[in-house]
This record gives C-alpha cells, structure tokens and sequence, in this order.
C-alpha cells in the first residue's frame, strides 16, 4: 500500500512539473470524451501521431488522469496516459481545430460530416412532408389511439392490473387498428408514389440499359432493311458480326454488371413491396381478408409466411440471377399486355387464389403471342413507348393495360437483316412466319429475333417459342409491372412467382 501511494504521489508530482498548455502527441487511437470519464459521451477519436494543445491534466471521477484541452471549439478530455509530451506552448495561441483522424483522411471525413448533415435534413424534410401529407390520418390515429388507450386504462384499474398497463394495450391496438384502415384506403395511392419515385430515379439507369443495349450491336440501326450487301443470305457478314458482338459484349462486362445489380434489385424491392402488402392487406380470405379478427389473428402468420420466408427466397433468387446476368448477357426489355394476362404470368399458383378459381391463362410463365409478326414467341420492346403500344390495343382496353418490365437472357440473337431473305421477307403481315422459327430457331439455335417494324416504327425482340410454352422460362424474368389506366404499380397477389425454384427452369437450363 505504502508502494502504491509513493507511486501515486510520484505521477502527480510528475505532472505537476510539467508546464501547460503543452504540445502532446497521442500514440494510441484515443478516445475523445465530453466529461473526465470513460462512461461520458464520445465526441469523437484522435489516432496516434495527432500533436494537441493540453491545457492541463485533471483526477477525473475514476481516479485517473484526463487531459483537457479544446476540440472543436469544445472543451474535451482524453485518457493522459495515452499521450506523450512535447513542449511547452511558448506563445499562446488560438488552439488549431482538432481532427477526428490522421492529417491525410482530414478530407475524407470533412466529406462524411457534411454527408451525414445533408441526410439528416434529408430524412427530416422527408418525415415533415409525410406528416404534412398524412395530417389528418394522423390526427385521426391519435385520437383513436387516445380513446382505446383511455378506454384501456380504465378496464385495467378495474380489474386491478394496471391501468398504465391497460393505457399501453390499448395504444397498441389502435396503432394496429389505424394501420389497418390507412392501408385500405390509401395503399393504391402511395404505390403510384413508389412508382414515380422509382421512375426518377431510374432514368439514369434506363439510359445505361439503352446504353449496354446500344454498344453490344452498335451496327444495329444500319440493319432496318435488307438492301444492297444484305440480299441473299449473308452468312460470311453474319459471322463477323457475331464475333465481334461476343467481343463487345465481354468489354461492356462492367456496364453489364451495373445493370445486373440495379434490376435485379429493384426486382426485390418491387417484389417485397407485394409481400408486405401481403401482410398488410392479405387478399386470402382465410388469411385475414374475412374482418378485422382474422385480420388480427393470421398476423403473425402472414408475416412468417409472407416477407420472412418469400422475402428469404426472393433474396436467394435475386442473387443468383444477378450472378447468371453477368455471364449470360441479359437486358432489360418490355412487355406489353392486359391485367388479367399480367396478374396469370407474374402470380404464383398456390399463393393467388383468385389465379387458381379464375384464370385461363398458365401461371407462372409467359404465353406465345397470336400475331406473331417476327415469328412465334413472346414480343419485347426495347423501350417503354413500344410496350405501352402493345399494351392499348384496341382489344385489350376492355381490361386495364399493363407494363411488364422484364430481365431477358437474349442472347444468342439474330438481326432479320442478316437472315435469309426467305426469312426477312416472312415478317409482318406478308407471310407465314413458321418458317423463320424453322431457320432461326430450329436450325440456327437463336434464342431471339430482332427487327425493325417499319409499320410502327420501333425496335422488336421475339424470344422463339415453338411448343405454346416458353422453351426457357429462365431467359424471362419480370422485375414488375404497372398499370397505364391507374398509373401505379401493378399489386401482385401473393407475391410473384419464383422463377428460379421451378422444375421447368432447371429442366431447360441442363437441356441448353
């Protein structure tokens, strides 16, 4: 003891002799705290080879010594053992704003403290405008949860539990029961919010989509029409072009890879948003569309079912397409048709059951088109413009049109320009368009027809399909769909179907 208070007596004396304010360097990475103790708030961190101005040491509450000196035009304090002193400050000065980290990162984390500046009044502008727009429910809510809460309360003190425990029930039950009456009436509102957001923040990647589209065939828009060097069957052209699209396409790789990513993962967040919907809003009676009591009691169910379990899957599933689009070219195209068709193509069988009691069409997969202008298969366009023609037809303005945005694994593909005439000269309404599913599907092994319809004025894909049913269902991804009548974003009942945990997909991947 005697030891340990000579030691004691020593240190102090020691500090005691030096003068302050010094310079010190910091030779650990060192905490900064607002108070003499290590249980004070942490204002930031020094790392070693920081020099600081100490204006003196002090005992803190711990018994230990704390350095206390200015950071940020604030007083702070730092453990003083960890520091090494220099000097004496001979001329006293303004103390020089301390960083967080070494000189080096100075701009770096300058950039993160106005990074994080800019998104907190982000997210508070965000939560001002949400309240703004949703004053009344909000109002409403509150009031409604006041009354169950007060109702609550009182139930409780009579039976002797407590009545803050009761006021605290009934919150909760009139929070539960508020968001179950906002969702049914302003769910369809906010998913043409979701819609419109995504539509802003999506034009600089449907410019990179048009972009990758481009540079992988940049010869595309000489190739309209079959005149001059393309007459006959210009099989030597053909061949070169080929090879130097399989060229293009490998040095675009990294523009690939974006695209890849981005789709894929608006695919989850679109898909999410139905399985939360799910929850919300279930569409099963037996799940909670019969009232508010089933309602309440399959909540925990559909949750578990719903963006746990298919949220999972739908994770898996994102990733490993992302994966295949990287090595399979893929592009994103559109599709499109009606709502009825729309809701039969996305929706999973055993998740939908209005699919299951009502539909004609085979869930799950696309169906072959009827007009088969390009051939016989399912018909893209390479821009919106294109599906929405496709989309308001006269004979599908009967049933709300629809846009399905879609992955699709084109590749290999054949321009009609560069096909025989017997096949250029079967597109459109002039000839019998078997047979260029023949030469180009069958005989050649392209998976995709491209050509310019000069009667519309745009580009088309065909994806081949022989048997009434997509030949590689893989090949063709919906990401999501939205309706051109409402303008929001198309509800999938259920969830959409998972493309990849199906027999037919991995049947077609072995056989390719």
């Amino acid at each position: 003891m005697l030891m340990l208070l000579q030691l004691c007596i020593g240190a102090q004396s020691s500090y005691a002799q030096q003068e302050f304010p010094a310079y010190c360097e910091v030779n650990a990475q060192l905490n900064v705290r607002n108070q003499p103790s290590a249980k004070a708030y942490r204002m930031g961190q020094l790392s070693p080879g920081n020099i600081i101005v100490v204006d003196d040491w002090v005992v803190g509450a711990d018994k230990k010594q704390w350095a206390r000196f200015t950071y940020n035009d604030k007083q702070a304090y730092v453990a003083y053992r960890y520091l090494i002193y220099r000097s004496p400050v001979v001329t006293k000065t303004e103390p020089v704003r301390q960083v967080e980290h070494s000189r080096d990162s100075w701009s770096w984390h300058r950039c993160w403290y106005y990074l994080k500046l800019v998104m907190r009044v982000a997210v508070f502008l965000f939560i001002l405008l949400v309240v703004i727009t949703l004053k009344d429910f909000l109002i409403g809510g509150a009031v409604f949860c006041a009354i169950l809460a007060a109702a609550g309360a009182f139930v409780f003190a009579v039976l002797g539990w407590g009545a803050s425990t009761g006021a605290s029930v009934g919150v909760c039950v009139g929070g539960v029961l508020a968001l179950w009456m906002f969702v049914q009436q302003y769910a369809s509102e906010y998913s043409g919010l979701f819609l419109f957001i995504y539509r802003i923040v999506s034009l600089p990647f449907y410019i990179l989509n048009q972009l990758q589209l481009f540079l992988s065939a940049p010869w595309r828009f000489l190739l309209k029409n079959k005149t001059g060097l393309l007459s006959g069957d210009p099989s030597v052209l053909r061949s070169i072009l080929l090879c130097l699209e399989v060229l293009l396409t490998i040095a675009i790789t990294p523009l690939r890879v974006v695209n890849a990513i981005y789709f894929n993962a608006v695919h989850f967040v679109a898909d999410f948003y139905n399985l939360l919907y799910e929850v919300i809003a279930p569409s099963d009676y037996d799940e909670g569309r019969k009232g508010i009591f089933t309602w309440l009691l399959m909540l925990v169910v559909r949750f578990a079912k719903y963006p746990v379990w298919h949220g999972f899957l739908l994770f898996i599933e994102c990733c490993f397409w992302t994966f295949v689009d990287i090595f399979i070219p893929a592009i994103t195209l559109y599709h499109g048709t009606d709502a009825s068709a729309s809701d039969s193509i996305l929706s999973a069988y055993n998740r939908n059951r209005d699919i299951r009691s009502s539909s004609t069409w085979q869930t799950g997969t696309f169906s072959s088109s009827n007009s088969s202008w390009a051939g016989h298969g399912v018909y893209f366009g390479s821009s919106r413009g294109t599906a929405m023609g496709y989309a308001t037809d006269p004979y599908r303005m009967q049933d709300s049109p629809v846009v399905i945005v879609c992955r699709v694994s084109y590749f290999p593909r054949i321009s009609y320009a560069l096909a025989p005439d017997i096949v250029y000269w079967n597109t459109g309404d002039r000839g019998t368009h078997y047979k260029i599913n023949n030469w180009c599907n069958k005989k050649e092994s392209y998976v995709c027809g491209e050509w310019w319809n000069k009667f519309g004025g745009y580009w088309e894909y065909c994806m081949f399909d022989d048997s009434g049913r997509y030949d590689f269902p893989w090949r063709i991804r919906a990401i999501y769909s939205y309706n051109l009548f409402t303008g929001i974003l198309q509800r999938t009942k259920g969830g959409m179907a998972h493309w990849l945990f199906r027999h037919e997909v991995w049947k077609d991947l072995a056989e390719w």
